[in-house]
C-alpha cells in the first residue's frame, strides 16, 4: 500500500517484479507514519520497516506479520558538494547519518 513519493517504482515492487510477482498498490504516502494511519483506518495492508513499528502510536491497533519473502536491504546514499567536506556542521551531520544507517557487524 505505501511507498515514499519520488520513486518511479518502490524498491519492494522491483524486488517482487524480479520474481514475477506484483502487488496492487492503491495509495502512495510520503512518510511511514502516514502509512500507519491509513492502514489503521482502512482494510489495506502495507509493507513497512519493522524497526519503526515501536515508534508508531498506532502500533497497538495493528497486526504485524513477517513478509512471505524477505525484502532486500534498503540502500541509503549521501551526496554533498565537495566544498562542504570540511564544514564542521555538515561533517557532523554526515557522520551522524552514517552511524544511524550503518549495518551492525
Amino acid at each position: 500500500m505505501s511507498s515514499l513519493a519520488g520513486k518511479t517504482l518502490p524498491s519492494y515492487d522491483l524486488f517482487l517484479a524480479s520474481r514475477g510477482l506484483s502487488r496492487n498498490l492503491v495509495a502512495t504516502v510520503n512518510h511511514y507514519s502516514a502509512a500507519y494511519e491509513v492502514v489503521r483506518q482502512s482494510d489495506l495492508i502495507a509493507v513497512l520497516p519493522s524497526d519503526l513499528r515501536s515508534q508508531s502510536r498506532h502500533a497497538p491497533f495493528l497486526h504485524a506479520t513477517p513478509l512471505p519473502l524477505r525484502a532486500p536491504p534498503r540502500i541509503v546514499s549521501l551526496f554533498w558538494h565537495q566544498r562542504n567536506d570540511t564544514v564542521p556542521a555538515q561533517r557532523w551531520l554526515r557522520e551522524t547519518l552514517v552511524g544511524m544507517f550503518a549495518e551492525a557487524d
